[in-house]
């Protein structure tokens, strides 16, 4: 299967565990398909890889899972369809870019912390530091998401 489709169904599995689904053991398998994801490409020739890889998964996440907004968009703000779900594609895709960032990212930080102490734990030590940054703000409006699980 293809890496970037791989990703993108981890996405939909993640948002199926937000409301109304909330079947949020999916989150925990689509974790670990993303470590298992960033375990698979921890080089830096896979650095645009892993940069596709993370920003398919974070914008399938947010199709998916806020699509919502447009409707809420068009509903209590009046804007036409089309306009509420170009406004609401920006910004995924402005997320995904951030997100394309860190997986970017993600292939320097495992080879700086292939040796030493974390030589065990860099997928963790990344995960944590993504979910950290990407979800402080969402740990107490959004309890279902699986940095809070």
């Amino acid at each position: 299967m293809n890496v970037l489709l791989f990703a993108h169904l981890l996405g939909l599995l993640t948002a199926l565990g937000f409301p109304p689904f909330g079947i949020w053991p999916l989150t925990w398998i689509a974790g670990a398909g993303m470590v298992w994801l960033l375990l698979s490409h921890a080089r830096l020739e896979d650095r645009k890889t892993a940069g596709w890889i993370f920003a398919h998964y974070s914008f399938s996440v947010n199709l998916y899972g806020f699509y919502w907004i447009a409707y809420t968009l068009r509903e209590f703000a009046g804007m036409p369809w089309i306009a509420a779900a170009l406004i609401l594609l920006a910004v995924f895709a402005i997320i995904g870019a951030l997100a394309f960032f860190f997986g970017w990212m993600w292939p320097w930080i495992a080879l700086k912390t292939e040796r030493g102490i974390f030589a065990k734990v860099p997928p963790v030590l990344y995960l944590a530091l993504w979910l950290v940054v990407w979800n402080a703000a969402d740990l107490r409006a959004f309890p279902w998401v699986h940095a809070q699980s």
